[in-house]
């Protein structure tokens, strides 16, 4: 699983995987054998075919805290279920060993109850939920048990016994499932003092010394601050500051993943409170970037070679004016030597984004409330000049709603596209860390819309959203996508083995907004597009064997790949600017030649139309030429595709694509 983890193996590996360590955390009384297979989350029913969750097992593999870091990474439903299932597993074990009330002789709620209240949580979205409260150390998301419990009881009776549901054993799995987040997220406690320092001062960190140097200076650090010095109470005072920061960047570039984990903890949970909001994290990563701009330009005119300057310019880990301190030690994860190191900053900028998105919801949620109720008292109004103001404070409300979610998902687009310039400046060139950042991007700009499935979308037709914005919609990918539109056959979750976004848009589950799209950075889908393209020395065969993301024999990278050329396309479709920043229609014509048969499809079905509205007489007299071929060789194949048909074109009239903007 941690090979899985570091090499980006295919996500079927990986549920493999999950499956194969499930089955391993059972075990049935005295050992006996049992050759079932874990799936869907059916934790309570191996239970009541006599197998129990082997503890001392689960200890073997790193214990729940193991199991609670890959169920946050998991991307495929299956591994979450099944994941879910130990976790759900092990909280009905604690919730055996502690009573609902140590002040009454209760009993510990039964098996029977334990897996009405489990079945209960699935059916409201909890192995979702779940996740997504392991990624989010805030309070919202450490009672996410309790919202759940609330979700789940208000249409219930008050007396629910006597159809087998005991409330009582619902409020106790799911405090115990939030102690169980709080534990998984909290920062251990021999860390707590220095954390405090570093929340009490944004004095600016010591510049960084090398990886190898810090990797094994936190214990070593914790000792130094308790020294302290010979200049009184402030000098004191001071070395332990630094200590504690020191520390900190100890544990962001170790070497030990564990290490590195509390890391990433300190600085999510530092981060969080030093700045609430998005607005100091986008000027910090704006001062940084033309910081680095004006580093740039003082080289070149200076004739120096020097080394390489990184994401914002900048070499050196000393503090730039404008750049929090907490800030400044994200920004140095991206340009450590280290490939794990690198890999933290993605995700903290992943729980970033996905804390103040839920803050974003949360005001929207309100704003829509409001003005549903404006509406509600609009609608109700007499006639006259009462109701016309009812009406207009109901359509000043609905407005207001909009604004905020609309400023919202703009907010998030900065800070995402700010701090994925970083990763993108500094030239990344490990696959899974492009690949994690794809994800995030997608994510931010892709919205999930699941389409009856006999709906039939057209390339590029505008879909209206609840909020009046036109969004772009995938191609139609069945035919090219090997038939894997999904049929009335096979609900979403079991067709879809996968929940990655590329998926969702190839499969037109997804659409993305023109307006967020527009205001996305062209870079940021030409590089990792360009990144993630096989080269000749790829191991395929070792791509076949384990289904690499990273190698072009796999489905997730080539997937990304394949979404990122549709985002693409329609940027460019809607701004020439966009065309002329990726090299105009030469680039898209290069890539005609890509391995991957979908890139070079949707390649010539854009130029083909762009050569249809350019030069249509040119585009009339090739195509009469290739018409003839088409009879002479008995072949249609060469008009209904396109790749055919440019090829077709451009072997007839090699300067057939000299188009203009």
């Amino acid at each position: 699983l941690e090979v899985s983890v570091v090499h980006g193996w295919a996500q079927a590996v990986h549920t493999h995987l999950v499956r194969m360590l499930t089955c391993l955390l059972y075990a049935a009384p005295h050992h006996t054998a049992h050759h079932g297979t874990a799936r869907d989350g059916r934790g309570f029913e191996a239970a009541r075919d006599g197998l129990r969750l082997d503890v001392k097992q689960l200890e073997r593999v790193g214990g729940v805290a193991f199991i609670c870091c890959h169920y946050s990474a998991s991307q495929e439903v299956e591994a979450r279920r099944n994941l879910f299932a130990v976790v759900m597993d092990y909280v009905a074990l604690l919730c055996r060993l502690h009573p609902i009330s140590h002040a009454s002789s209760d009993p510990p709620p039964s098996d029977a109850e334990l897996a009405a209240v489990v079945a209960a949580l699935v059916a409201a979205g909890a192995p979702e939920a779940l996740m997504v409260a392991l990624k989010a150390p805030s309070p919202p998301a450490g009672a996410i048990g309790a919202a759940l419990a609330r979700t789940i009881a208000a249409p219930l009776p008050p007396d629910t016994s006597a159809a087998g549901f005991s409330l009582q054993a619902l409020h106790l799995v799911t405090d115990m499932l939030d102690d169980l987040i709080a534990s998984h997220l909290r920062l251990p406690p021999e860390f707590t003092a220095m954390f405090q320092r570093t929340l009490a001062s944004d004095s600016p960190p010591d510049p960084a010394p090398s990886p190898s140097a810090t990797a094994g200076t936190a214990n070593a650090s914790n000792g130094s601050s308790s020294g302290g010095g010979s200049g009184g109470a402030d000098d004191t005072e001071v070395v332990k500051e630094r200590a504690a920061w020191s520390t900190l960047r100890a544990l962001l570039h170790s070497q030990r993943a564990v290490d590195r984990r509390n890391g990433l903890t300190w600085l999510l949970h530092l981060l969080l409170q030093q700045l609430p909001n998005l607005a100091p994290y986008q000027q910090s990563l704006l001062a940084d970037r033309e910081d680095g701009q004006q580093q740039r330009q003082q080289q070149q005119q200076r004739g120096g070679r020097g080394g390489p300057l990184m994401a914002g310019g900048g070499r050196g880990g000393g503090r730039r004016a404008g750049v929090s301190g907490a800030v400044q030690l994200m920004l140095e994860l991206v340009r450590s030597d280290n490939t794990a190191v690198r890999r933290g900053f993605v995700t903290v900028l992943e729980q970033l984004l996905l804390l103040h998105a839920a803050e974003t919801e949360q005001e929207s949620r309100e704003s829509r409330a409001a003005a549903h109720a404006a509406a509600a008292a609009a609608a109700t109004a007499p006639e006259g000049a009462m109701g016309m103001e009812e009406r207009r404070a109901a359509e000043e409300a609905a407005a207001a709603a909009s604004a905020v979610q609309h400023q919202g998902a703009q907010d998030l687009l900065a800070v995402m596209s700010s701090a994925l310039w970083q990763v993108m400046s500094c030239n990344d060139s490990d696959r899974v860390n492009i690949l994690q950042m794809c994800s995030i991007m997608l994510w931010q700009l892709c919205v999930p819309r699941f389409l009856p499935t006999a709906e039939v979308v057209e390339p590029g037709s505008p879909v209206p959203s609840p909020g009046g914005s036109s969004w772009l919609v995938n191609p139609r990918m069945a035919a090219v996508a090997g038939g894997e539109g999904g049929g009335a056959m096979s609900p979403p979750y079991v067709a879809e083995e996968s929940e990655s976004m590329a998926r969702l848009f190839l499969l037109r589950r997804a659409a993305a907004a023109r307006e967020l799209l527009a205001a996305l950075p062209t870079a940021l889908l030409y590089w990792p597009l360009m990144q993630l393209a096989p080269s000749a020395g790829d191991p395929i065969a070792l791509a076949t064997a384990v289904g690499s993301h990273g190698i072009v024999g796999a489905g997730g990278a080539v997937d990304v790949r394949v979404a990122l050329l549709l985002l693409l396309i329609g940027k460019c479709s809607d701004s020439s600017e966009a065309l002329e920043e990726v090299g105009g229609d030469a680039f898209f014509r290069s890539l005609l030649d890509d391995p991957d048969a979908r890139i070079a499809y949707w390649s010539a079905a854009f130029l083909v139309k762009r050569m249809m509205l350019q030069q249509p007489d040119v585009y009339r007299r090739a195509l009469h030429r290739l018409i003839f071929t088409a009879q002479q060789t008995n072949n249609e194949k060469l008009l209904e595709n396109p790749y055919l048909q440019m090829r077709g074109i451009l072997q007839d009239t090699p300067d057939a694509l000299h188009l203009t903007s």
